[in-house]
């Protein structure tokens, strides 16, 4: 395999970033969750996705426009040095006030808006054509990894573990130590030094790229309308793009504000149960990008995400009936192995059908219908009403009614999206 050394530098890098990233974004709604904060959580997550409705677009002509390993080292860099300077404050102070944690959050948020999209685009440059479904597949891998180790970690660190009978993943235990919990200032420290770590990996990576972009000297505006354009001749595509992202809009609201929120109100329970059901999500995300290529691959791709669609949005359902742990981490193990496997699918087939030219503007697109989506709906669930604990359940509804959408929007659209290869 060409650029092989790159590639696993590449990975590793986002491996190792990825769990501190992952241990930071399960603990801050969690500590906004605890300290009764989450309606100011909630204008903050807003106000997020409002800003991104604007940074995203720009992100995506950033990616096609620059050297994409250099992307890498300034949002590591610029990421890093901030989420050190947050924790090196919090110890020395003893605490972080709401907006240092709201800020580190935006940071991290703004960084994912940009890293994925350019982690995509970057490995479609440096990677031959014939490995773009296997390498699809590995990403999801080696990121579910991340985040399951995560997940585990920030269980472990968030509830801490007490000497003699107690409790870890939700399961009793007899521990022979005691582990105590750490504070937030304690987690962004520790992720601000993976970040470093990963901008000294990035700054090893030599690669030859196998794909020509041809230098692009348009303005801004004119270089983002030259994706949509590409789009609007590709207009299946486009419509597939945002029909398939619609499970990642409700994974990124029950990831990022939901799930923390569900666990404390509708199920009455505590941090390393929240911890360990996104753990579960981890685990089914890992376990769909090793076998997802391989069970669905008799199938359309269009077909394959309605199936999968549809069974995440038939747990969201149950979930609104039922206050049941054991539900909750099924439902998330599901909810892993859905996203995880659209993405995989929706990435492989969009290696195949986008130039790398456009890939950047073109993903953009698609996650800025996403933004909208999610803005709409974060509006929707901030209501007080939602916020009641009888009443919050009633989220899942919504959010299983708009997967019932999305497949029959991917069946409609089955028969013209075709998969130029099935490896």
């Amino acid at each position: 395999m060409k650029n092989f050394r790159a590639i696993a530098l590449l990975f590793t890098a986002n491996t190792i970033s990825g769990i501190a990233q992952g241990i930071s974004m399960i603990a801050i709604p969690w500590h906004f969750s605890k300290t009764e904060d989450m309606t100011r959580f909630g204008i903050v997550y807003g106000i997020s996705t409002i800003i991104s409705l604007f940074w995203v677009p720009y992100s995506g002509t950033l990616v096609d426009k620059y050297n994409r390993k250099h992307i890498f080292q300034a949002i590591t860099g610029i990421s890093g040095l901030f989420t050190l300077c947050m924790g090196l404050y919090g110890i020395w102070a003893g605490f972080l006030d709401w907006w240092m944690i709201a800020l580190v959050f935006l940071f991290t948020f703004f960084n994912y808006n940009i890293h994925y999209p350019n982690l995509y685009a970057f490995m479609q440059e440096i990677t031959e054509k014939k490995y773009h479904g296997k390498i699809s597949s590995y990403l999801e891998v080696f990121g579910q990894l991340a985040s399951a180790l995560a997940g585990a970690t920030a269980a472990l660190l968030l509830s801490g573990v007490e000497k003699g009978q107690d409790s870890f993943l939700g399961l009793p235990i007899v521990s022979p130590i005691e582990i105590e919990s750490w504070s937030i200032q304690q987690i962004f420290l520790m992720d601000g030094i993976t970040y470093v770590i990963a901008f000294s990996l990035i700054s090893l990576i030599q690669f030859t790229p196998l794909t020509i972009r041809s230098k692009e000297v348009m303005k801004l505006r004119e270089r983002i309308i030259s994706g949509w354009n590409w789009l609007m001749t590709n207009k299946k595509i486009l419509q597939f793009g945002i029909a398939s992202y619609l499970l990642f809009a409700t994974v990124m609201l029950v990831s990022f504000y939901l799930c923390a929120s569900y666990v404390s109100l509708h199920l009455n329970l505590e941090g390393d149960i929240y911890a360990t059901a996104e753990m579960f999500y981890s685990i089914g995300a890992l376990l769909s990008g090793l076998f997802i290529r391989y069970i669905f691959r008799s199938r359309k791709t269009a077909q394959n995400i309605a199936i999968l669609t549809f069974i995440t949005g038939a747990f969201y359902f149950s979930q609104h009936f039922f206050q049941s742990v054991t539900l909750l981490f099924i439902s998330m193990l599901f909810l892993g192995i859905s996203n995880a496997g659209v993405r995989i699918l929706r990435v492989g087939f969009l290696f195949e059908n986008v130039p790398n030219q456009y890939y950047g503007r073109v993903n953009a697109v698609f996650f800025l219908s996403n933004l909208i989506i999610r803005s709409v709906f974060i509006g929707l669930f901030a209501l007080p009403f939602f916020l009641e604990a009888e009443n919050f359940s009633y989220t899942y509804i919504i959010m299983a009614a708009l997967l019932l959408v999305a497949t029959v929007w991917c069946l409609r659209l089955s028969p013209h999206i075709k998969m130029k290869e099935s490896r």
